[in-house]
């Protein structure tokens, strides 16, 4: 949201800056907010990695969403209490404005109140998409949901790079409370896609083989035919797995 006006124009950046509270830096596993919190404030994630998490009485836990650095969470109409905890994954720092003067500011620049309107408007879009992968997808199709969308954000604004080491520091677990699945049953999808030459997930590193499968795995269609044009020079046949393929060297870092 805030690097839409960088340059000054639609905001003066001066007034972005008052209106935030200090960037504040948390551990791997700290909460930001608590389920049932009444916190009036909207966050963004300025580096790390973020999960929004719902429990259950009986312990259960769903993770809903994934934030990586740019992502705008805590949004609740005024008075309300939070509906889902906000927990880093790793260190985090976290932008913390408060909601009345979001308010203030999207009143005074119509600008900004189009752009948070969009990001609202989007992260709706992908909460229903998603909603209707994990009531109806199967365990392949729920995690090479969750996958593939972190492939896209990790690489964007370039198309999923093939055989690139993606960051995505995750453990089985979270893969688990995001699908509904047990991680027993998630370690068997994962083997299945390394072993189909899908993708390949381990040591907090993502390596996608196939973007095209794995795009159609999550239904959703990848950004163009890029994609696969590096898989296709190389001859392989969809589901083969792929021993032959160079990888970079290079591992894409979240906040490089």
């Amino acid at each position: 949201m805030c690097n839409a006006f960088a340059d000054g124009e639609g905001l003066p950046l001066a007034d972005l800056e008052a209106a935030h509270l200090p960037v504040r830096v948390f551990d791997a596993g700290d909460s930001i907010y608590a389920q049932g919190d009444a916190t009036d404030y909207v966050y963004s994630v300025v580096s790390g990695w973020v999960h929004l998490h719902q429990a259950m009485p009986d312990g259960r836990c769903h993770i809903s969403q994934f934030l990586l650095p740019g992502a705008l969470f805590g949004v609740k109409p005024l008075g309300a209490r939070h509906s889902q905890g906000a927990s880093t994954i790793t260190t985090a720092s976290i932008c913390a404005i408060p909601t009345v003067r979001v308010i203030e500011l999207r009143r005074l620049h119509p600008a900004l109140n189009e752009r948070f309107i969009a990001m609202l408007e989007s992260e709706n879009l992908f909460a229903t998409e998603s909603l209707t992968m994990m009531g109806q997808g199967t365990s392949m199709e729920r995690v090479a949901r969750i996958l593939w969308g972190l492939a896209k954000r990790l690489s964007a604004p370039e198309a999923v790079p093939v055989g690139v080491g993606l960051n995505a520091p995750l453990t089985q677990r979270h893969l688990a409370n995001a699908t509904g699945l047990t991680t027993i049953h998630v370690n068997r999808v994962l083997r299945r896609l390394r072993e189909q030459g899908v993708v390949e997930f381990h040591d907090a590193t993502m390596i996608v083989l196939d973007p095209r499968r794995l795009a159609g795995l999550a239904n959703e269609a990848p950004q163009s035919e890029a994609h696969w044009a590096l898989r296709a020079s190389m001859d392989d046949r969809p589901g083969r797995p792929v021993t032959g393929l160079r990888r970079q060297e290079h591992v894409y870092a979240l906040d490089a």
